[in-house]
């Protein structure tokens, strides 16, 4: 990572990529071993598309009015974003960065809504549940399904559906009809 770390480092002294989007890099490269984000990110900066590294990088994606949102396709996709899908209209993976909507943030943002859910339920001795639907955009399942292994393994009942629902419909009369069933 030594190499990679120099070029970072003298692209931002050349004023080529802001000194966050280097950050922000190393901070996803250290707590991950996905071989799809170092892989992109090493394609990227060999061909010195440096605004789509800040574009990616410059911040992390937050949790804002509107939920969370971002790209999930970048304006450049690499060889190992593009996957087995390469020439297609979707790739096989979603854009790799902090500020797009990606495996990466999704986990992210379970693990704080867990988290909160948890402890805001412990007061009452409640277990947290969830209901997670998606919709028919790119990855939206894969997204969902994320969501679902994340919570589950940290301690939550989770209802997913499995039907496209069109969005931002809350999916509380699912979760209600699965309750009742006993699913």
């Amino acid at each position: 990572m030594s190499d990679l770390r120099e070029t970072l480092e003298h692209a931002v002294q050349e004023d080529q990529l802001l000194a966050s989007t280097v950050a922000n890099i190393l901070h996803l490269l250290s707590g991950s071993n996905n071989p799809v984000y170092r892989a992109a990110i090493d394609e990227l900066v060999e061909n010195e598309a440096w605004t789509e590294l800040n574009d990616r990088f410059f911040k992390a994606l937050a949790f804002g009015t509107g939920g969370l949102r971002g790209r999930t396709i970048g304006k450049i996709v690499t060889r190992a974003e593009a996957g087995s899908q390469a020439g297609g209209i979707c790739p096989a993976f979603p854009c790799v960065g902090t500020n797009a909507m990606n495996f990466y943030n999704i986990n992210r943002a379970t693990q704080g809504l867990v988290n909160y859910i948890k402890e805001h339920l412990a007061k009452n001795g409640l277990r947290p549940s969830i209901a997670i639907a998606h919709d028919t955009r790119f990855f939206s399942r894969q997204f969902g399904e994320l969501t679902a292994k994340v919570a589950t393994e940290s301690g939550c009942d989770v209802f997913l559906s499995s039907l496209h629902v069109r969005l931002p419909n809350c999916p509380s009369p699912f979760a209600i009809q699965t309750q009742r069933r006993g699913l």
